[in-house]
């Protein structure tokens, strides 16, 4: 009886923490994970392809990014950036199309987070922060039929970024050194 209860609380405990997958040389971890001591939903994935769409009022800058989740591949867009006419707001450590350019290129290892007010162990909720980041991600989040929530539950997400895009923060993981201090989330394991 002892061995049945160890093995089922095994089996209950052991998707809790996080697992690394290997894509070709590098080493990620698997699936979208929540750090309740930074109170953060990140996942790492490989850049893919990258493109521009316009919207109306401005021009969105996206990435794709390869990751797993239960060692599954998957894809999902995320906005780089935006340019309005009130400027240009990053989600990365870059002030510009061309600065995001020189961080992120196909094949580069990122991660990928959401924080702060908005992220709770339960899902991401814009509505909880009243920054522009927020406000743009919580327009984004409903055209999308709240994309954000889908990634975090295990769902695929849509191919082509119209349909559906992440509006998260974005850390290179090559180059560490020069991120982290800009970004409390860069260095965490």
């Amino acid at each position: 009886m002892n061995k049945l209860i160890a093995s089922l609380m095994f089996l209950v405990i052991l998707p809790m923490f996080p697992t690394q997958v290997r894509a070709g040389e590098q080493m990620f971890l698997d699936g979208v994970i929540f750090d309740p001591a930074s109170q953060t939903w990140y996942f790492e994935g490989v850049v893919g392809e990258t493109a521009q769409y316009e919207i109306p009022g401005g021009i969105l800058d996206l990435m794709q990014v390869h990751y797993t989740q239960n060692s599954e591949a998957r894809t999902v867009w995320v906005a780089l950036g935006i340019q309005t006419l009130d400027g240009y707001l990053p989600r990365g450590p870059w002030n510009g199309p061309a600065h995001a350019r020189q961080w992120i290129r196909r094949g580069a290892k990122v991660r990928v987070f959401v924080g702060g007010s908005a992220a709770s162990e339960t899902g991401v909720n814009w509505s909880n922060c009243d920054t522009l980041v927020c406000r743009y991600a919580l327009v984004f989040d409903q055209m999308h039929l709240d994309l954000s929530n889908r990634i975090i539950r295990g769902e695929a997400a849509p191919n082509w970024y119209p349909w559906g895009f992440l509006f998260w923060e974005i850390v290179p993981l090559q180059g560490e050194d020069e991120v982290s201090a800009i970004y409390p989330y860069a260095s965490f394991q």
